[in-house]
Parts: C-alpha cells; structure tokens; sequence
C-alpha cells in the first residue's frame, strides 16, 4: 500500500494531480490537434490527398472507420488546387476499408476505389467536411507511396498486418478474439463475446493495454534469458515492447504501458532502485499529455490511468481485509480488482452508462485464462510460420480456449448490473 503522508513529498505526483486539476476543470484549455490551413473554404473542398497516420477502427454503427489524414493537398469543387497543411479526422466508408479483408474479397464486392487503409499509406479520397476537422470520404484510390525508407517500413507493417489478418481469420472465432488482443483488430471478433466482455466488467480486457504488453515482454525475457543476461537481455525486451507498439498501433492505454515500462527498463539500466510505480505513473501522466494531448479525455486514457492509480493506491489496502480468509494469491488478485473498480466505476457509468459489480470477480477469474491464450497464440504463431503443417493442430487447441472463455464469460454476463444510459 503506497503511504498516502509520502505523497505530498513527491513533486511528480504533486505535478501530475495539478496537471489533472486544471485540464478536467476546464481552467487550461487542451489544444486542438486537427487542424487545416488553406486558402480555400471548406465547404468548397471535395477531396483530399494525404497520408493515413492512424489505424481506422470501426465505429459503433459499423457504416464507417475512423481514421486520421496527414493532408498535402485539397481540390475545390470548380476545379481549383492547391498545397494545405494539417491533420484531419476522416470518416471512410465500410466497403472501401473491409474490401481487402479476409473474408470480403474485392472480386465479390466489385468496389472500384478498394483502399489498403492502413497508417502510412496515401490515398486520395472524395467528400465533404461537416465541420472543421471532420471530413466524410464516398470514395477514394490508392496513391504511389514515396521512395524512402520510413515509407517502405511503414508499407511492409501495414502488410504484415494484412497478412496477420490471413491467419487469424483461418483459425475462425479464435483468431478473431486473437486479432483484437493483439493488434487491436476487431472487425472478426464475435459479438456475443464482445456484449459478453462488457457485462461481464472485463472492456478493459478487450482493450490494447498494459496487460497484453507485459506479456509480450515476458515471453521475450524468458526467451532471450536463457540466451543472454543482464544489461544486453534488457535493452532486448525494449527492443520487443517497441516492437509490439509499433505493430500494434498506439492506442492511450498501450502509449501509456509504453512510457512505464521504458522508464522501469531505463531505471533498471542505470542501477537506480526504489522508484515507486505510483511515481512512475505520474511521470507518464505528465509526458503522455505532453506528446499526445488528445488522449486526454478517450475513455481509455481514463481507464487505464484510473485503474492503474487505483491498484497502486488502494489494491494492497482492500487485499489486508481478505488475506486472513484467502491465500495470499487471491486475497491479492481480489485487492487488486477492487482498488480497480473503485476508481473507474464512476468514469465508466459517466462516459457508458454501465457499470458491471461482477467485474471484480470476473477479472480474477477470466485474466489467467485470456493470459494463457494470448501466450498460446504468440507461441503457435511463431510455430506455424515454421511448420505450416501444424496449422490446423494450432487452429483445435486454440479453439478450444476460445470456448472456455466464451463460457466463463457468458456465465458472468448474467449478473446484475448498471445500466444507466
């Protein structure tokens, strides 16, 4: 339990709670990322070129993704041009976005203007603005990307992405829910599960975050330990976060795990003992609203911190009132799971309406096994690049994992909870 008196004494805490303060009062004003200078009115513009500088993700209607365009150039309705500046919110279409998805052939859909929408690809589309910062494409074609070596990396992620999506989609439900625990891809993963994670108190779960980079950073270290130690097996499993992120994709709560598990790698590089984690979280408050301002009010920026602060502050406090009727293991993983919900109930019932009590039970019992699959999976897939004979073998065991999850969850997600929207 962190001592709530050496608190006051930390000028990293103190600067964190004051940052905190002062942008979720409305006092500082966050700063508009999205933006575009040009000489022409916006109503007037009918199409873009640019450069995709996020993922797109699908909205809660399914019509549409989200993306982000880094513009270069715009055209006006009369035939005019010219360069521009700036980064803009683009809603695409579904049928350009899924047209190159497994699943969804191009042939089948007969879509003309099919975009690989992945960041770093350029593309030009056509629409309108609604507002400022939001453009709504109809459609779109697929630009040459430039001859350098950020644009052939970023091109090689986004088709090692695509062909990600291959394999998992070959191994059904499974790889669905594998897909969206690994690279935040949720287009395959069923909906019954995805309402089953929700009522169940487990979103959290289903989010890229903390949880699915230490896993992949274990599963470096013990691989590299038995190889290399010391400094060198660190800086490895440094090279592997970053690695992950990048695939991935940053999301609040990944770039949030990001910046806490540099600073403990940093921290163990220089020999420097006894930071708190309660200190490290502040400091990663601080730089993430620095360098990505605006996370700061995504819900899963707020859950992630939220819940983390509350492990930290209260878990080991909530724990000492079960550790004398549990084993330490579980006294511990119900604490945790409390300090948890004590701190995101209330974000969670503000920004969704809906908050699951069963959650705290629910963690500790679906966490070990989501961790077992995602742990499984990353192993099979390595295995199954090497050996493709054992696909299918991969595909049976994973399945059934998959159907343990589904069931644990389905029984949770009968429940009482709050529903308040």
């Amino acid at each position: 339990m962190v001592k709530r008196n050496s608190l006051i004494k930390e000028p990293l805490i103190i600067s964190a709670v004051l940052i905190a303060a002062l942008v979720y009062s409305g006092i500082v004003k966050v700063k508009n990322i999205f933006y575009i200078n040009t000489l022409f009115n916006l109503k007037s513009i009918v199409r873009l070129e640019g450069e995709l500088c996020s993922n797109p993700i699908k909205s809660s209607n399914g019509r549409f993704y989200n993306s982000q365009l880094k513009i270069n150039k715009c055209y006006t309705e009369n035939g005019g041009f010219s360069s521009c500046k700036g980064k803009i919110k683009l809603l695409l279409p579904s049928e350009i976005v899924e047209a190159y998805m497994p699943g969804r052939l191009y042939s089948e859909i007969k879509y003309k203007n099919a975009l690989i929408c992945e960041q770093g690809y350029h593309i030009c589309v056509d629409g309108f603005f609604s507002d400022k910062s939001l453009f709504i494409a109809k459609n779109g074609i697929q630009l040459d990307t430039p001859d350098s070596f950020m644009s052939k990396l970023k091109k090689i992620r986004a088709l090692c992405r695509i062909n990600f999506r291959r394999i998992m989609y070959s191994w059904g439900a499974a790889g669905g829910l594998l897909l969206a625990l690994l690279s935040g891809i949720r287009e395959y993963t069923e909906k019954e599960i995805s309402e089953g994670f929700r009522l169940a108190g487990l979103s959290h779960i289903l989010a890229l975050s903390g949880m699915h980079l230490s896993l992949f950073q274990n599963l470096s270290k013990k691989a590299v330990n038995r190889i290399v130690k010391n400094k060198i097996s660190v800086l490895i499993q440094l090279c592997s976060i970053y690695f992950f992120v990048w695939f991935a994709g940053i999301s609040p709560s990944l770039f949030r795990a990001l910046i806490c598990s540099t600073t403990l790698i940093f921290c163990k590089l220089l020999s420097i003992k006894n930071v708190k984690m309660i200190t490290i979280l502040a400091f990663s408050f601080i730089v993430h609203v620095t360098v990505r301002p605006q996370d700061i009010f995504e819900l899963a920026f707020l859950l992630s911190y939220g819940a983390l602060a509350g492990i930290l502050l209260f878990g080991n406090a909530l724990s000492f009132f079960t550790i004398s009727r549990l084993p330490v293991i579980f006294s511990n993983s119900i604490g945790a799971s409390c300090g948890a919900q004590f701190f995101t109930a209330p974000i969670a019932l503000r920004q969704t309406g809906i908050f699951s009590p069963i959650g705290i039970v629910s963690t500790f019992f679906v966490s070990p096994i989501v961790n077992l699959f995602i742990y499984s999976g990353l192993v099979l897939i390595i295995l199954c690049f090497l050996f493709p004979v054992l696909v299918p073998y991969a595909s049976f065991y994973m399945k059934i994992l998959y159907n343990i999850i589904r069931y644990v969850i389905s029984l949770f997600s009968r429940f009482p909870y709050f529903d308040l929207a």
